[in-house]
């Protein structure tokens, strides 16, 4: 038969280093706040190892606001930590202990030691844990409390670190999580089932039973917590799908209002419909009418059109019996003298009139030659001319015509000709050219002595 022998405290709340003898029977007695319940506590988070699943102080208090970091720190004063100014602690950051040493009646070799060990900081309120446990060890020998160097008589608290290194060396074992120390500590103490550490818990609230079913309800049967959140999202759904009703409500109406609409429109469309069925109905018979009556007048056009087409032909009959006898008339005209006379007088006609036109074209060529000649001729007899002369008169010989006082006597005559339009009929102007032509030269050579 395993049992606990004895429960070691390493500042632990209040404790500093105690060992609770235990064996086979043990009676705490104390005044309120000794630590009867913190004894308690301590057996308790040694074997349930989940601090979530401990509740502390529960022999004393249902509502207790005790904490793990409480219990390693030593919290003193106000148990509510939200009012900081009443919260004070005993112990900075610090190292803690919970050893439990269980012997075997029939097996020395099955005693161990296990527990854990905490280590908590001034700054934050989590709390690291290390669960061990060592073989055929008391707790009187796990070196969880060490002497300082140097020989001096106070001892110092193992941190976590160096106490893992002595568990190495002395053939301890430790986990890091909760779940595999319960499984070790079960396994020692008898095969136990899992809910040793919730009944653990339960056992320790010193509640007393009055009837069975509160025994069953409390102790026996597992806790099965109501699926809240099932429930919640059922009810979340729940509400937005009446929402999404409501909304389809809403909706339906307004689709109706929308069908009532469209009815009213198709019941327009319809009747616009008819309407313009009566006028394209309307429009059809006009449009038939019209057809026929175009009909009517391409069978008229049609008939007008074969009645000109046959007076066509006839016609075109006619054209070809009259082009036969005028080519029958034109033969009989060209074989007679009288014809061929006529045809020789038209010809000759022709060529007159055609030497008209070119003397008529001669005829004002040769006055606006003659204007040119005459306009030449008064440039050459100006004043400026004979000014020129009197300034130079070596430059000129005696016949020049440039300056000349007097114009010479073919000049005379020019301009006693160029005075009459009529004069100039039958007269050879070649002459005249050939005389004007010489009178330039003249001209152009005085000219050029007076430019040198």
């Amino acid at each position: 038969m395993r049992r606990l022998e004895a429960v070691r405290l390493v500042q632990w709340y209040h404790f500093q280093d105690h060992v609770f003898p235990v064996g086979a029977n043990c009676l705490l007695v104390g005044d309120n706040g000794s630590g009867k319940t913190t004894v308690l506590d301590a057996i308790q988070i040694a074997l349930v190892a989940d601090a979530g699943e401990a509740l502390f102080n529960r022999a004393a208090n249902e509502k207790s606001r005790r904490t793990l970091h409480g219990y390693v720190r030593w919290k003193l004063g106000s148990e509510d930590e939200s009012r900081p100014g009443l919260v004070r602690f005993g112990r900075g950051g610090c190292t803690s202990y919970v050893l439990l040493e269980f012997c075997d009646d029939r097996n020395a070799s099955g005693s161990f030691t296990c527990g854990v060990a905490f280590e908590a900081s001034e700054t934050d309120t989590d709390v690291a844990k290390l669960y061990f446990l060592v073989p055929g060890a008391p707790v009187a020998q796990i070196d969880a409390v060490t002497a300082a160097e140097n020989g001096a008589s106070n001892r110092i608290v193992r941190p976590l670190r160096d106490f893992k290194h002595w568990l190495r060396q002395t053939g301890g074992r430790h986990w890091p999580d909760a779940g595999s120390y319960r499984e070790e500590l079960r396994h020692r103490l008898g095969v136990l089932p899992e809910s040793f550490h919730r009944l653990l818990v339960k056992a320790l609230a010193f509640k007393p039973i009055g009837q069975v079913r509160q025994f069953v309800f409390e102790y026996l049967l597992d806790p099965r917590p109501v699926d809240t959140a099932a429930l919640q999202s059922n009810l979340e759904h729940y509400k937005r799908l009446e929402g999404e009703a409501n909304d389809a409500e809403k909706r339906i109406a307004e689709l109706e209002e929308v069908v009532a609409e469209g009815e009213r429109i198709e019941s327009e469309r319809r009747t616009a419909e008819s309407h313009r069925y009566m006028e394209l109905r309307a429009e059809s018979e006009r449009a038939t009418a019209l057809v026929e009556s175009l009909e009517a007048r391409i069978q008229e056009a049609e008939s007008v059109l074969k009645s000109l087409k046959a007076q066509a032909e006839s016609i075109r009959r006619e054209i070809e019996y009259h082009r036969s006898e005028y080519e029958r008339v034109i033969r009989q005209l060209e074989g007679h003298e009288s014809y061929r006379q006529l045809r020789e007088i038209e010809r000759d006609l022709l060529d007159i009139e055609r030497n008209i036109q070119e003397g008529t074209e001669a005829d004002v060529e040769a006055r606006e030659l003659l204007s040119r000649q005459q306009r030449a001729l008064g440039e050459l007899l100006s004043e400026r001319a004979r000014g020129v002369r009197r300034l130079r008169p070596t430059l000129f010989e005696r016949d020049d015509l440039l300056g000349a006082e007097e114009p010479p006597e073919v000049v005379a005559k020019l301009h006693t000709l160029l005075a009459s339009e009529g004069m100039l009929a039958g007269r050879d102007l070649g002459v005249w050219e050939r005389r004007l032509r010489a009178c330039g030269r003249s001209g152009s050579r005085s000219a050029a002595h007076l430019g040198a």
